[in-house]
């Protein structure tokens, strides 16, 4: 293949492109999305920060996708620093592992009414963790009391965190801060 490169002011581009037909356009948009998938994705490459940051998220994702099929096997409050821990098995075959929220802002914690189980092995189904970018009231019950006569949360909002979990029970945090913990032996 022959390769040419040319030089072109940027208006006769897009007057060249302006005089293409919808089926051409199409195929150029193509083509330039796939460029530019390209180009992101090296200058990614190139930043340390954000693969970690990547690399961070896939790990939080696949530990949060593994709860599924765990069970709830502990639940610890620790009212020095507003924290909760839970902790979750696999079973036999393969480790433990538990989570901790820390400065917990709101929580709420369900149960059948009728469990009669007095084992404490409760069955995960769906695990939700996410930071609150925005619209805090539609992470926190109608019970929230900290809320001023305008409307407005009487909380910083910085960086706050939503967990949900139901299954056999449910658990919803709002907190500042959480830490996993994996491969934890009892």
């Amino acid at each position: 293949m022959t390769v040419i490169n040319l030089q072109i002011p940027f208006e006769s581009l897009i007057a060249a492109i302006s005089s293409l037909n919808l089926e051409e356009k199409h195929q150029l948009l193509e083509f330039l999305e796939e460029q530019l998938l390209e180009d992101e994705e090296d200058l990614i490459e190139q930043n340390p920060q954000i693969m970690s940051e990547i690399a961070e998220a896939r790990l939080l994702s696949d530990f949060l996708e593994d709860l599924k099929s765990a069970d709830l096997v502990g639940i610890s409050l620790n009212p020095q620093n507003l924290g909760l821990r839970l902790d979750f098995t696999f079973g036999p075959e393969a480790d433990d592992v538990a989570i901790e929220f820390y400065q917990i802002i709101h929580l709420v914690f369900s149960q059948p009414l009728n469990a009669n189980d007095e084992d404490i092995c409760f069955w995960v189904g769906e695990v939700e963790l996410k930071k609150i970018e925005d619209n805090i009231p539609e992470f926190l019950s109608t019970s929230y009391p900290f809320i001023n006569q305008t409307g407005i949360i009487n909380t910083n909002l910085q960086s706050l965190i939503y967990f949900h979990l139901e299954g056999d029970i449910c658990l919803e945090v709002v907190c500042r801060n959480y830490k996993t913990f994996q491969q934890v032996k009892n």
